[in-house]
């Protein structure tokens, strides 16, 4: 109601005196209610979508979180010799080079280790059946 008389306070012209002031007035209430609730329409679908987006991203939190706990128990399943070198090269971004320096071991040992632990943990993982 407030907002219906200061839109006819602020605009004083608007007034043609075809019809009533009574109906003048209805019209500009119920113009005001439409435009009120155009407006919460439009703040329920922001909201509405908003939270779907919410719930969408704690849901790939959690896939997220899943493959990681996954891939970390599957890199456990690992011995020592194959799991080392593959997180030097995957985690650390170490070269093959600097592997088999830091581990004194040659470079086609490193190769063959980190291979396996990749071949291990692919079928580890698929195991799962949450990763093909």
């Amino acid at each position: 109601m407030q907002d219906a008389y200061v839109s006819v306070l602020n605009n004083p012209g608007g007034y043609a005196g075809t019809a009533s002031v009574k109906t003048y007035l209805y019209r500009i209430v119920i113009n005001k209610s439409i435009d009120i609730k155009r407006r919460l329409n439009r703040f329920w679908r922001l909201q509405k979508d908003f939270a779907e987006e919410i719930r969408e991203n704690a849901r790939q939190d959690t896939k997220e979180f899943e493959h990681t706990e996954l891939v970390r128990a599957a890199l456990k399943a690992l011995r020592d010799k194959e799991r080392i070198p593959l997180e030097l090269v995957e985690m650390e971004g170490l070269s093959y080079h600097e592997i088999a320096e830091i581990l004194n071991l040659s470079l086609d040992v490193v190769r063959i280790r980190i291979f396996r632990a990749r071949e291990k943990l692919r079928t580890l993982l698929v195991k799962t059946g949450k990763f093909s």
